[in-house]
């Protein structure tokens, strides 16, 4: 069951979400085959609310990645997958351009995503739900989570849509309540996401081999917000 992000504001609880995810992960797609790849790996040490000693390493997704195209050498690994990259804290990695924290992300993003509090925001809750910032490429971050007391793994995530929803020529989706049940299905390659016969989009791709290694039911996925104003 996906947790319920409107109930998730204030400081105790966004720290005890934040403490769930032990790494993040960047995945690729590959332009060609539209094959989604996760390429690196970010680990760090997590003191007084704040993200310190960063590493990042390459995984074996870089590697089947490199592989599709043999004819652009070093495509992702930069010459060799057992390079680690470390740093400081979170403000000075690799990846900080994808996470708000040289630049502040749109205030009315972070209501959608349940971040809209008095709490200093959290980056790694930001890219978790999110996917982080976007430049153009086929990138996005992901969360590995660790389960909870009843052994289950809880990801908070945006739908993937090919437009933005508006709630202008989309009314039905004021009807929709918090705690739905969703009914997920593997469409084209895609995990299709749908709530009283209306199509929510798509899950971020990083869930596909989850959804593929486990057996759904509608029960199992649950509608975390209300998709309103001018974006979903």
């Amino acid at each position: 069951m996906i947790t319920n992000i409107d109930t998730i504001r204030d400081t105790a609880r966004l720290d005890n979400e934040a403490d769930r995810i032990t790494a993040m992960f960047m995945g690729r797609t590959d332009a060609t085959t539209g094959l989604w790849f996760p390429v690196q790996k970010m680990t760090w040490t997590r003191q007084n609310h704040e993200y310190v000693n960063c590493t990042t390493v390459f995984t074996k997704g870089a590697k089947k990645l490199e592989e599709l195209h043999p004819e652009i050498p070093n495509l992702v690994t930069f010459g060799s997958l057992e390079q680690v990259f470390q740093y400081k804290d979170i403000y000075s990695c690799g990846w900080s351009n994808r996470l708000p924290v040289n630049r502040d992300p749109d205030p009315q993003i972070l209501k959608y995503l349940g971040l809209d509090s008095d709490a200093p925001l959290d980056p790694i809750l930001y890219a978790e739900r999110s996917g982080g910032y976007r430049h153009g490429d086929r990138r996005d971050l992901f969360p590995e989570v660790q389960a909870d007391e009843q052994g289950n793994y809880n990801f908070v995530f945006r739908n993937v849509a090919k437009s933005q929803f508006t709630t202008a020529n989309r009314p039905e989706l004021h009807s929709f309540q918090v705690g739905e049940a969703v009914t997920a299905s593997m469409v084209e390659g895609k995990i299709k996401l749908n709530c009283q016969g209306y199509d929510l989009g798509s899950a971020p791709p990083y869930l596909i081999l989850v959804f593929q290694s486990v057996s759904y039911s509608s029960e199992k996925i649950v509608l975390c917000s209300h998709l309103s104003g001018n974006r979903g």
